[in-house]
């Protein structure tokens, strides 16, 4: 194996490797997240090759966040969380520099996402034996305070320790390995991954993977994947229908908690950039001030300028939603150019059906789950989702010039 595709698994092994060792010590975790970055912008930068259309949007956005790290409240908290702003722009240049490297990806997330998914049999185990383990939050005197469990059952998180990064692993796997896996087992491959969505019980994710596959794969398919649904779940209410009206206790609480009553911290920051955007909010408060991390952890003063409503969740280190913390930090025109930025890539003329699907599915999971998080910030779904485009760009671009020769 070439030095090149070495540092290329490393670099992503080491990103994945920080997510699971914040359960263990979180300061160790940040470190190796931040070094990891930093390998990867080294990288990009050694490749002396760029998009040109992306470098103007990267510009241009770099230009606002410094600006609105100085026009913040701390500048402690501006480059805390300008830092966390620079994930998905150094995704992005390192997935162009490695963009001639798809079956090395593909390979290597294929690979990690079934060592994940049979490491949770691991982890129903010791759940079903009641024995304490790692990813549960825990008090200082260890005591369990938060299983990820949803209407009694364990929530998949495999080695990720998020059950909403394991989902999202094998959404990505899932699509991925229909599209570009033509190696033995690729049905085996395709019920093992299909089956983990379902396994995180992440309603929004579930949701946009049926819809997806209708969209994408046409009625047929979209027929079969809800008749075995249908089989799963009247087999799941045959053996235990308490468990069942717990789980549709659950899913009522939760559209009534974030869409009809809206009484969360989520809906309250929408609130918050709602009310920015119609009183012009044009360059931004400061980068650091609302929404993420940083802004809970130095105390911003904006929350009580505005009347901001945490819904008994004052614990929350975030509000848990990308677009209000970025339209109000770097104002109408930052959050504009930062969303063309991310979605740049894909500013071309010429597209395969194929290069198509695979991107808006890309693109639509990852734009869609941040309404509800801040996936655009975490580094394990960017590294699912962003460091993909350039590869499949590249490659479906080298077929179609194949094609056209052959023509």
């Amino acid at each position: 194996m070439r030095l090149s595709k070495i540092i290329i698994v490393l670099l992503i092994g080491s990103l994945f490797l920080s997510e699971p060792l914040a359960f263990f010590h979180k300061g160790l975790s940040g470190v190796l997240k931040l070094g990891t970055y930093f390998g990867m912008l080294l990288f990009s930068i050694l490749t002396l090759k760029y998009s040109k259309k992306l470098l103007f949007f990267i510009g241009a956005a770099i230009l606002l966040l410094l600006a609105n790290i100085n026009n913040g409240f701390s500048a402690a908290a501006g480059v805390e969380e300008g830092v966390r702003y620079l994930f998905p722009i150094i995704t992005l240049l390192f997935g162009y520099a490695i963009r001639k490297n798809l079956a090395l990806l593909i390979s290597l997330f294929v690979v990690f996402a079934v060592i994940n998914n049979l490491w949770q049999l691991v982890n129903y185990f010791n759940w079903w034996l009641d024995i304490p383990q790692w990813f549960y939050h825990r008090y200082h005197n260890g005591a369990i305070v938060l299983i990820p469990e949803s209407a009694g059952v364990l929530r998949a998180t495999g080695l990720l320790g998020f059950f909403g990064a394991f989902g999202f692993l094998n959404f990505v796997s899932f699509f991925l390995v229909r599209f570009y896996y033509h190696k033995k087992y690729k049905k085996v491959l395709l019920v093992l991954f299909g089956v983990g969505v379902f396994l995180s019980l992440s309603m929004k994710l579930m949701g946009v993977f049926v819809i997806t596959l209708l969209l994408s794969g046409g009625l047929t398919r979209f027929v079969k994947v809800s008749t075995v649904g249908v089989l799963i779940t009247f087999i799941f209410i045959s053996f235990n229908p308490h468990r069942t009206r717990l789980l549709l206790r659950e899913l009522d609480r939760k559209i009534s908690f974030y869409i009809t009553e809206g009484n969360s911290a989520r809906s309250e920051s929408y609130r918050v950039m709602y009310n920015e955007i119609v009183n012009g909010n044009l360059l931004g408060r400061g980068v650091g001030v609302f929404g993420g991390p940083s802004s809970t952890k130095y105390n911003s003063p904006f929350y009580e300028a505005v009347n901001f409503n945490w819904h008994s969740m004052s614990f929350l280190k975030t509000t848990d939603t990308f677009y209000p913390h970025l339209f109000v930090e770097l104002g109408i025109v930052g959050g504009v150019i930062f969303i063309l930025m991310i979605i740049s890539p894909v500013f071309k003329w010429k597209f395969s059906r194929r290069e198509l699907t695979v991107l808006g599915i890309l693109y639509f999971v990852l734009l869609f789950d941040s309404i509800f998080a801040f996936s655009l910030k975490n580094p394990s779904l960017l590294l699912c989702s962003l460091l993909f485009v350039y590869p499949i760009i590249h490659y479906e671009t080298k077929v179609r010039r194949l094609k056209e020769k052959l023509n």
